[in-house]
């Protein structure tokens, strides 16, 4: 936009700021052309602040005629380019259907589709599917924790660690929510061997981490590190059940959504098809 067109801009609006200002905001007075199209003070409603800041209006307004400008000729020079075939009528319900069928298909997800997986559907799949989930790298159910040095109490937490059950697992918990830098402590969980190592000094990366038999406790200038390895499962065998947990469950999810949509389709056919809502001509 040319200076001089900013500047006779900039002049309307400090008028219509301290002015009559909802008087001139009624008016069609234009504040930008581009090619055919004009951007008036009307299409701007609700969009500036307080009247009773007049220089904050004049900064804004300034601003949105600069971003229409550009957007304008943009738009001028895609039309100009975008083949003069381009059916837009046929992409505007094209894209109303998509968006027309996306939200029903929602519709029918909140209200009949039950979302509950229980364990036994869980372990049927599983079973059913394993051999589709080959591992690539070995995977470790592990307990690690990574605190700080100086912090206080750390005889205790030897302590906990040394005599593992429930309740000193409860209180490693809330040691490490309020000293921990990392910690991983639920029994069930499953990791890739880097998501632990990354945490792990050099000198303890020289060590077999790995191993079922892995029980460390060291410490580094700055931090005491505590590694318990209690099961493994090598490369090219079947994962566990919790490591792909989730995956399992969305894919679930994604079944029952699938089937769920093809019996409204089903249903609505049966029920429609004998009767004058649906025609269907012989060729």
């Amino acid at each position: 936009m040319k200076p001089y067109h900013l500047g006779i801009i900039s002049f309307f609006v400090w008028f219509s700021c301290t002015s009559d200002f909802n008087d001139q905001k009624s008016s069609k007075t234009p504040l930008a052309t581009v090619y055919n199209k004009s951007l008036y003070l009307d299409d701007l409603e609700g969009m500036l602040p307080s009247e009773d800041k007049p220089a904050d209006s004049l900064l804004m307004l300034n601003s949105i005629v600069e971003r229409w400008v550009r957007e304008a000729l943009l738009m001028h020079e895609a039309e100009k380019k975008i083949s003069q075939n381009l059916d837009l009528d046929k992409l505007v319900r094209d894209y109303r259907s998509t968006l027309v069928l996306h939200n029903y298909e929602k519709l029918l997800i909140e209200t009949k589709m039950d979302t509950l997986i229980s364990n036994v559907e869980l372990q049927r799949f599983y079973e059913q599917n394993q051999g589709f989930y080959q591992l690539k790298e070995p995977v470790i159910r592990a307990l690690f924790m990574k605190i700080p040095k100086e912090s206080i109490g750390l005889a205790k937490v030897d302590g906990w660690w040394q005599n593992w059950n429930k309740e000193n697992a409860l209180k490693l918990i809330e040691y490490n929510d309020k000293n921990g830098e990392v910690y991983m402590l639920n029994e069930d969980n499953w990791y890739e061997i880097e998501k632990i190592s990354r945490h792990l000094p050099d000198s303890l990366n020289n060590f077999n981490i790995s191993s079922e038999n892995t029980n460390i406790i060291r410490q580094d200038a700055l931090y005491k590190y505590y590694l318990r390895v209690l099961e493994k499962v090598e490369d090219n065998q079947p994962p566990p059940l919790n490591y792909i947990e989730e995956k399992a469950k969305k894919l679930i999810l994604q079944k029952r959504k699938n089937n769920l949509i093809e019996k409204e389709k089903n249903d609505l056919y049966q029920k429609n098809k004998n009767n004058s809502n649906v025609k269907i001509y012989s060729k």
